[in-house]
């Protein structure tokens, strides 16, 4: 359960060190469901996930936006740097026209779902993996010094 303190980061940790990681698709009514039955007050809710395109995403675009203004969701998005890689890249062979138009559409339509995530309240980080611990750590302190929670 959510709580405060330092403890809780430790709690987290040990409860994780035994996850398995399992290919499966991310069940966000469950998870939003047992969110709004367990925390009543206003929050930062932080959602980490990779926003592949609008069809997939509409669960979660949904589920956030129903979160406000209750509570401040936070969705963190893992970039693929290969997409932009795929859109700038001349096209040589056949195979790379189809890597930069399917890289176009991908890059087109995530930047839809991140935008309707915005539109609808919540905040949106969207960088490559090795830069979101330093992105998501840097806009929580930006919320907070904002007083938007």
């Amino acid at each position: 359960a959510p709580a405060k303190g330092r403890h809780q980061l430790h709690r987290i940790a040990e409860r994780l060190v035994h996850v398995q990681p399992e290919l499966c698709e991310s069940d966000y009514d469950v998870a939003f469901n047992t969110l709004a039955q367990k925390v009543r007050r206003r929050s930062l809710i932080v959602a980490f996930t990779e926003v592949l395109d609008s069809e997939s995403s509409k669960v979660l675009v949904h589920r956030l936006g129903r979160l406000v203004p209750r509570h401040l969701p936070l969705c963190v998005s893992i970039a693929d740097p290969d997409v932009p890689r795929a859109m700038l890249k001349a096209p040589v062979t056949v195979g790379d026209v189809f890597d930069k138009a399917v890289g176009r559409e991908l890059y087109l339509d995530t930047q839809f779902t991140l935008r309707s995530l915005e539109s609808m309240g919540a905040q949106v980080i969207h960088v490559p993996a090795d830069r979101i611990s330093v992105t998501t750590l840097r806009r929580y302190m930006d919320i907070k010094h904002r007083g938007l929670l």
